[in-house]
């Protein structure tokens, strides 16, 4: 749960509201691929979610979306993470991998041209600040005091110790 609080906290700021981009809700819901959708409608007992106007619908299509892309690239975090937030888009982050021979995070950097590669960071920073605000009571410790440094780095980034154990509204969508 702690990267789906990443991936709506970057995308909305937890301001279910419609984007430029034709974004909705929490997850900012373009275009999610049909099996993802089909997975939530399942996981909600419903014939189709309505992510638009329903916040849990939203929060479970996101969830599913998220879980295709991470799927989709093999389960590696910051591809899946990269892979969600360009969705659709020049055929998806698997096109543009394919396209240009790109085997990773790193070797797809220079082909992302206007995408925003600095994506599954900014999630990953927003799922440990919810890591150390649930685990520290409500509380962001500064980094830089005491042995503070040394306990965040105990926590671990959400995701990157166990990434291919991912929450149960997750799984959904497999």
């Amino acid at each position: 749960h702690e990267i789906l609080m990443g991936i709506a906290a970057t995308e909305s700021s937890f301001l279910p509201r419609p984007s430029r981009d034709g974004g909705h809700g929490l997850f900012q819901i373009t275009r999610p691929p049909a099996a993802a959708v089909a997975a939530a409608a399942a996981a909600l007992g419903v014939d189709e979610p309505d992510a638009k106007k329903n916040h849990r619908d939203n929060i479970f299509v996101g969830a599913a979306t998220f879980r295709h892309y991470f799927g989709q690239m093999d389960e590696d975090l910051f591809l899946g993470l990269l892979a969600y937030n360009i969705g659709p888009h020049n055929g998806g982050l698997q096109s543009i991998m394919r396209d240009y021979g790109a085997r990773d995070y790193v070797t797809i950097q220079p082909y992302l041209k206007d995408l925003p590669r600095d994506y599954p960071i900014r999630v990953l920073s927003a799922a440990l600040a919810y890591r150390l605000w649930t685990t520290h009571f409500g509380v962001l410790p500064r980094y830089e005091e005491g042995n503070n440094a040394r306990a965040i780095q105990e926590l671990g980034v959400p995701g990157l110790e166990r990434a291919s154990e991912l929450p149960e509204i997750v799984a959904a969508g497999k």
